[in-house]
């Protein structure tokens, strides 16, 4: 599994502009999966052959870091529960949003009970 915004999939898939490109490149050397974060266009993914794309959970962006590991460890966390493609990708953009949406790279992440309270509401989340 690789997760890549367009300038790190670019030092793998060199000369790609289309956000399809890089996660097809990436899995074409081997991964079963790959994941292309596009900032506010959302994410395009590559998983087992099937293309998924997520919407970006619009925010106020105070402060970038840490938004990559939050939304790893979002679709980490789920694919380690079970879920399907897109619960995992759903839940990685929310936590992405919540990393940037506050200073430091782990103060504006919900614990797993706020995170499922929000699920519950289709206009936040999806």
């Amino acid at each position: 599994m690789v997760f890549a915004g367009p300038h790190e999939a670019r030092l793998a898939v060199p000369g790609t502009d289309a956000p399809e490109e890089p996660a097809k490149g990436i899995c074409d050397l081997g991964p079963a999966g790959a994941v292309s974060k596009l900032g506010a266009e959302g994410t395009f993914a590559l998983l087992d052959g099937r293309e998924h794309r997520q919407p970006a959970v619009p925010v106020t962006v105070h402060d970038s870091v840490g938004e990559g590991d939050a939304f790893a460890a979002g679709y980490l966390a789920e694919l380690l529960a079970g879920e399907p493609p897109e619960q995992r990708l759903r839940t990685a953009a929310l936590l992405g949003a919540f990393a940037v949406s506050t200073t430091g790279d782990w103060e504006g992440l919900p614990r797993r009970h706020e995170l499922d309270a929000l699920d519950h509401h289709d206009d936040i989340v999806r």
